[in-house]
């Protein structure tokens, strides 16, 4: 049997494809209706980019996205932009007069905190439920991370993620793999064999190696990637100082770099558009709202996408343009 997720319907199966050399596929057996939900998969790890974090923050177990009233995600999305003077300060006169603020279906689930939040070095997760949160807190790689760490290691993790934010985002997904890999043993008994087969089972190369073969100035590249992985592996090892084997491993140069290239090649980065945005444009077109209220709205639009453009692009690149290719000799 394939494993395609947890199926809500019985009406999906795995089976060759009509067409000749496509292999099997997920196929549906009946039509269905337009928003229908025909299963929902529970990734084995997933992480927020830390800009996005800032921004729109989503529950550190289960993804939900959070940010509580209106006026809280306006004033957290222009904070983010850095274009505000303050994240206290108030928001346009045409948009705090509008009534928008007051409507209650375009608030968030309001955000709840790790306990950890006030002690130092201070905790940013969020959470959307206590159900989430004792979830995380008792199996999940945040015990590890924010409650069986002393202050020094916590402070040795967030500069890891601090590194990886500004080299390859991928590589704090790589830490938190680890992170849940150790908690599955230290927490949940799973046998450490039986932890590392599950986060990498897939198919992977060393990620300085997935450089394309025709790239230009590939070996210092590929020379580049090596120096960023002993990096990571060495701020690592200062958070996790003793694993069992064979999870050791993953803290090794190899197996980290393995880690790294198996999620280069087998995760999926999702933007997903925020749930408001579709509630505003139709609450906006209930009120019939004037032209300034779009055109403030529209600004803070604007200076979310330009923030976000100007974030990206200052992480420090990992491999040439996608156009600086070598001419074919």
């Amino acid at each position: 049997a394939a494993d395609v997720g947890n199926l809500l319907h019985g009406c999906l199966e795995v089976r060759e494809s009509e067409q000749d050399s496509a292999g099997l596929g997920l196929r549906a057996a009946r039509d269905f209706a337009r928003g229908d939900v025909i299963y929902r998969e529970k990734p084995l790890a997933f992480f927020q980019e830390a800009w996005s974090a800032r921004a729109a923050p989503s529950c550190l177990n289960c993804g939900r996205l959070l940010g509580g009233s209106l006026l809280d995600l306006l004033l957290r999305a222009r904070a983010a932009t850095g274009t505000g003077s303050d994240a206290e300060a108030p928001l346009p006169g045409v948009i705090l007069d509008s009534g928008l603020l007051e409507r209650e279906e375009l608030a968030l689930p309001a955000i709840l905190h790790c306990p950890r939040a006030g002690d130092d070095p201070p905790c940013d997760a969020a959470f959307c439920s206590e159900t989430c949160r004792d979830v995380q807190l008792t199996a999940g790689h945040h015990r590890l991370l924010c409650v069986a760490l002393d202050a020094e290691k916590r402070r040795a993790w967030q500069a890891f993620r601090r590194y990886s934010e500004a080299r390859y985002d991928t590589l704090g997904l790589a830490g938190l793999v680890i992170a849940q890999a150790v908690s599955d043993v230290a927490f949940c008994g799973m046998d450490p064999q039986d932890a590392i087969s599950r986060y990498s089972r897939f198919a992977t190369m060393p990620w300085p190696e997935l450089l394309a073969a025709r790239a230009a100035d590939r070996e210092t590249w590929r020379q580049l990637r090596w120096v960023v992985v002993r990096s990571a592996c060495k701020q690592l090892r200062g958070v996790f100082e003793s694993l069992p084997p064979p999870l050791d491993d993953l803290l090794s140069e190899e197996g980290f770099a393995k880690l790294v290239g198996m999620l280069d090649l087998v995760t999926k980065d999702l933007e997903r558009p925020n749930p408001q945005d579709h509630r505003l444009r139709s609450v906006l077109e209930e009120m019939k709202a004037p032209p300034p209220l779009h055109t403030e709205l529209g600004r803070l639009t604007l200076a979310w996408m330009t923030a976000k453009r100007l974030a990206s692009e200052a992480q420090e690149p990992n491999e040439p343009d996608s156009d600086d290719e070598e001419e074919p000799g």
